[in-house]
């Protein structure tokens, strides 16, 4: 598992570059869907205090254990809990975090009504100027342009994991079946479990206006967030940086 941390490493180093070229070099940040705090932990080794929300009690467990691991337990608070919910999870009150963030792919899961309430939510826990980061999102051209069926594999110790992903560009939804396999060594694999999921594919238009109606304006555009690269629809992901303003 050593190349998922080393990866949150680097996509952590990129979302620091963010809020420190803000000024924000010390903040107060918020994390949905933190996962096994791949990202999490790292910003708080780089200063920040973070709260990482997932509603998989085994990956806030995991997170704990590697605060723990590298000593950044002060500065970290992993919580199970619902986004959707995000106030409730964390308590109501402007103010609380200087950042929101989310990393890679979890808008969409839900309905597009769901994911405007989280930003929304996330929107009352801050203050105006606060930064929302979106990074490495998967968006529409990006999938319409690498085709409709998408075979992906990758070894992470003895673990691997074989994806096939079909994109709809009708639904504009990507369908995804993950294939969990063991390594057990002289050329032995046993199949450990398989998920399937899909996903809502935003456009960078319709973020951006899921964004204004839910109290945050688009500052900034990037393509990946572990080099700060310009914006290539075809070819890179979707990193969107916004600021916390008062509705009109």
């Amino acid at each position: 598992m050593d190349s998922l941390w080393s990866e949150g490493e680097l996509l952590a180093r990129g979302i620091h570059r963010i809020m420190s070229d803000r000024g924000l070099t010390r903040g107060r940040v918020l994390e949905l869907f933190c996962g096994n705090g791949r990202v999490a932990v790292p910003l708080a080794a780089m200063g920040h205090k973070v709260v990482g929300v997932d509603f998989s009690f085994k990956f806030i467990e995991e997170a704990k254990k590697r605060a723990r691991g590298v000593g950044v337990q002060e500065r970290t608070e992993f919580i199970v809990g619902d986004a959707r919910r995000i106030d409730d999870v964390v308590g109501s009150g402007s103010g609380q975090f200087d950042a929101v963030l989310i990393v890679w792919n979890s808008l969409g899961y839900y309905d597009r009504r769901s994911d405007e309430e989280i930003l929304a939510r996330s929107r009352r826990l801050v203050s105006e100027g606060s930064l929302l980061i979106l990074a490495n999102l998967p968006h529409r051209d990006q999938m319409v342009s690498r085709g409709r069926v998408v075979r992906t594999f990758g070894r992470y110790g003895d673990l691997l994991i074989l994806e096939d992903m079909e994109f709809d560009p009708v639904r504009s939804v990507l369908s995804t079946r993950m294939y969990l396999l063991l390594d057990e060594g002289a050329g032995y694999v046993r199949r450990a479990g398989e998920v399937y999921s899909e996903m809502r594919i935003y456009t960078p238009t319709e973020l951006g206006e899921i964004m204004e109606r839910t109290g945050w304006s688009l500052e900034s555009v990037y393509g990946d967030v572990k080099r700060l690269e310009k914006f290539d629809p075809a070819r890179s992901p979707l990193t969107m940086v916004a600021r916390a303003v008062t509705p009109s």
